[in-house]
């Protein structure tokens, strides 16, 4: 990066303002006690910045080298007053950090030259004496850049229309010929996640023919195909089958794609019907290659009250995921990015503000997660939105305004740092 760049992408960031978001794994004190637990605040343990972040990034710092670094705040709870902390960088532990007491809170400020850095608090009484020790890692995703991803749930009635009507190319159906040129004015890229068959099972991917394959190929560059569920209904699938027929549907959904596609259409969704799933069916998921996923409105809530969280996503860490583009779960090695816009989900009329509230959140600029649902484009659909392709439309020329670049699943700079990630565990 050359100074000037450098020196405008500094003034961009704002004053740090410390926010004290709950941090993974740390206890909530109970109602009625004083006393706040032994924690980080920030960065929050899974966290991923990059320059243009806002908090817990409060500057950039210019090595002798030329070589861009981050300076991040730290902050944290102590349980009372009168104690101290000991903070170390874990790759420089001879070197302490300076730390400010203030009543039950710490503060201080690194620098950041790694992918990851941890940072490791012990609590110390009057007398020196450990009371405990607190670690928590954040994560600098160095090749990041302003970028979109698009995927449409759900899609079978699409191609149960092109192996009806025979049309001549793929983009004589009304459905592909819109995306096309979606493609061709914004440069679009698009992710369609299939069900294997029609609710009323008159139709699935085993009678789609091969003679586009061809077609699928050439537009591959821009058109992916992926798995999503077996079937829109049951709801909640993958918390009703277990791993063999997880795998098995997976299987079944990718072998179609390559046979009448090639495997050059077939990419590896991040969104799976629902987002509801077993632990043990999450390691499927692992097993295959799965990176990322991402997901909105969590937690979902049954109506008894009963808890069910999206692909296995801790309670702990949902009021800072919120609030964030993405998390890593070092737990299982898995990263997560949230949804800013579902089409169907948005008004017309509300779309633009939905996508200015995630614009101008530097939390969450950097990557816009958006998506819709295949069934809302057919008339014959009980609940089909009239300006659904106005709705597509709107977000997708937002994107180009704002000099986002689209990408594909296997493009995303997310997915070299989940094997990055993966390779220190």
């Amino acid at each position: 990066m050359k100074r000037r760049e450098f020196l405008q992408c500094g003034a961009a960031l704002s004053p740090l303002a410390l926010t004290g978001i709950p941090v993974l794994g740390a206890s909530v004190p109970e109602t009625g006690k004083k006393d706040p637990p032994f924690r980080f605040d920030q960065p929050f343990d899974g966290a991923i910045v990059h320059e243009r972040y806002g908090d817990p990034v409060s500057d950039l710092v210019l090595d002798p080298g030329g070589s861009i670094k981050l300076k991040i705040a730290i902050s944290g709870q102590i349980p009372g007053a009168g104690l101290q902390v000991e903070l170390i960088n874990a790759k420089e532990p001879q070197k302490k950090l300076p730390v400010k007491i203030n009543g039950t809170r710490f503060t201080s400020e690194a620098i950041l030259s790694d992918t990851q850095t941890e940072f490791i608090a012990t609590l110390l009484d009057s007398q020196k004496a450990k009371k405990g020790t607190i670690r928590t890692r954040v994560i600098w995703i160095k090749n990041s850049y302003p970028r979109y991803r698009f995927q449409v749930d759900d899609n079978i009635f699409f191609l149960q229309d092109i192996a009806k009507k025979k049309y001549k190319t793929l983009m004589d159906s009304p459905y592909l010929k819109k995306w096309n040129q979606f493609h061709n004015r914004f440069g679009t890229k698009v992710v369609l996640n299939l069900f294997y068959s029609t609710p009323k099972n008159d139709f699935d991917l085993s009678k789609f023919p091969d003679t586009y394959k061809e077609e699928w190929q050439a537009n591959a560059h821009w058109l992916k195909l992926a798995f999503h569920a077996r079937s829109e209904f049951p709801d909640h699938p993958f918390l009703n089958i277990g791993p063999d027929q997880l795998l098995k549907d997976m299987d079944q959904i990718e072998n179609e794609i390559a046979r009448f596609a090639g495997p050059e259409s077939y990419t590896r969704t991040d969104l799976l019907h629902w987002g509801s799933i077993r632990p043990e069916n999450l390691k499927v998921l692992i097993g295959k290659g799965f990176k990322t996923l991402s997901g909105s409105n969590w937690p979902i809530r049954f109506k008894n009250g009963e808890y069910l969280d999206k692909y296995q996503v801790p309670a702990s860490a949902i009021p800072y995921f919120e609030e964030n583009d993405s998390w890593y779960n070092y737990e299982n090695g898995l990263l997560f990015g949230k949804i800013d816009l579902c089409c169907n989900r948005v008004p017309l009329d509300q779309t633009l503000d939905v996508l200015r509230k995630s614009y101008y959140d530097k939390r969450q600029k950097e990557v816009m997660n958006l998506g819709t649902h295949e069934q809302y484009f057919w008339p014959f659909y009980k609940n089909y939105m009239k300006d659904h392709w106005d709705r597509v439309e709107l977000v997708l020329r937002f994107m180009l305004e704002h000099n986002y670049q689209p990408i594909l699943p296997e493009e995303d700079p997310w997915n070299a740092l989940v094997l990055e990630l993966r390779k220190k565990k």
